[in-house]
């Protein structure tokens, strides 16, 4: 008896829509740097080397760095942990041009849809892979310019741009809804809420960054400027922009989150971003 085939699967409408959409969209003027957030834990082992290397990443299932377009976008934990020095972060700022190898953009921060944090913005049957953009900082800058009147909007989370969205363009009116609302929510201490990364443009790479060749600027915690095996690796990176904010140990991680934001924006603007 012959084998009966299966018919395939059809196509899922979402699959390829809002990348579509975003494709055809004008990029935002210029460009913005990549931004890498590490703790203290995890700095202390790079500080011994020349990169950053690709680590496990859960929901994907493979090694991956995590990267974001322009914003150091990072989420302090207020616990009683806050001030201890395996949780203060450190602000990687990367030369686009000189980091390769992009593997997937998505508009907001995966690990939060894959935990449900952006649910009230879709439809339950919303896989991550429908959000997934060309994976190149033209798909960044074009996200950019899509809901945002300017990188420098983009960078302060708050949009002003009026945007006509077509009909059954579900996936982008959630993504626009993330990038119009406050990034922090209140919750209870220690519940998982949605933050600014709800809007921040992720990056993922499969292969090291080479710190000597594309590291532009880095913004850690006081007491590391003065620490030799710090100043001993920063002089191996030839970076010479080099930040420190003070560590606040009467607040919790949320004092140093504004602070960071504000530093890296100086830099920005030092250095001529976005250019």
């Amino acid at each position: 008896m012959a084998a009966k085939h299966r018919k395939p699967a059809p196509k899922r409408l979402a699959d390829g829509r809002f990348n579509e959409y975003i494709r055809i969209q004008s990029p935002a003027a210029g460009k913005f740097p990549f931004i890498h957030i590490t703790r203290g834990y995890e700095f202390d082992a790079i500080i011994h080397g020349d990169t950053i290397d690709p680590t496990h990443c859960e929901v994907f299932g493979e090694d991956l760095i995590y990267l974001f377009y322009g914003r150091p976008a990072y989420r302090a934990k207020d616990g009683n942990n806050a001030r201890m020095e395996f949780e203060w972060p450190i602000v990687f700022v990367l030369d686009p041009e000189k980091v390769t190898g992009i593997k997937r953009v998505f508009p907001f921060d995966s690990g939060a849809f894959a935990l449900g944090l952006y649910k009230e913005f879709f439809h339950v049957k919303s896989e991550i892979e429908d959000f997934a953009l060309d994976p190149t900082i033209e798909s960044a800058r074009k996200l950019v310019g899509s809901f945002y009147i300017s990188h420098e909007e983009y960078y302060s989370g708050a949009t002003r741009k009026n945007v006509e969205i077509p009909l059954r363009q579900f996936e982008v009116q959630g993504v626009f809804e993330l990038c119009r609302l406050p990034g922090v929510q209140d919750g209870a201490p220690g519940s998982l809420v949605r933050d600014e990364r709800s809007s921040a443009v992720e990056i993922q790479l499969s292969n090291p960054i080479s710190l000597k060749d594309s590291l532009i600027a880095v913004v850690l915690p006081e007491p590391y400027i003065g620490d030799a095996t710090t100043q001993e690796a920063l002089a191996r990176w030839n970076v010479t922009e080099i930040h420190g904010y003070p560590t606040l140990h009467n607040m919790g991680g949320e004092a140093w989150v504004g602070q960071v934001y504000e530093i890296v924006r100086q830099v920005f603007k030092r250095l001529g971003y976005p250019k």
